[in-house]
């Protein structure tokens, strides 16, 4: 055997094999990942930065800076979004640079935030007073 031992890369799954297991409703373990990968977005602070990353990559210091937030507080949302694979890094030179790993999440989260604004039309229409209509308020 070489000297240099090549890893085993791991199986690579189709674009439909991923839909198909993603859809699936008695994969108890996706759902329990899925509830723990959410939890990332469960602080505001963590949302923006991912919306901000959706425009493309950015330092800590520009994060930090936009949040209006410590360095510190920052590098801690950066390093859970990156535990959990939201985020990832490129360094260049002594400068890190953070992106969003999957543009699929960042998708995922624009839903999210469309299907949001939607309930709160269709909550604000529902709470018009008996005899007028939404439109004439």
């Amino acid at each position: 055997m070489s000297a240099t031992k090549r890893r085993a890369q791991p199986a690579r799954l189709s674009e439909e094999q991923i839909v198909a297991l993603a859809l699936s409703s008695d994969n108890l373990e996706l759902f329990a990942r899925h509830a723990d990968f959410c939890r990332v977005f469960s602080d505001e602070k963590r949302l923006r930065i991912m919306w901000m990353l959706g425009e493309g990559e950015h330092t800590v210091s520009e994060i930090a800076a936009h949040l209006g937030v410590s360095l510190q507080n920052t590098s801690q949302h950066l390093r859970v979004m990156r535990d959990k694979g939201a985020v990832c890094t490129r360094r260049h030179g002594q400068t890190i640079y953070y992106r969003v790993a999957n543009p699929k999440t960042l998708a995922g989260c624009r839903l999210i935030r469309q299907a949001i604004v939607e309930m709160s039309v269709d909550l604000a229409s529902s709470t018009v007073s008996p005899g007028r209509s939404a439109t004439n308020r």
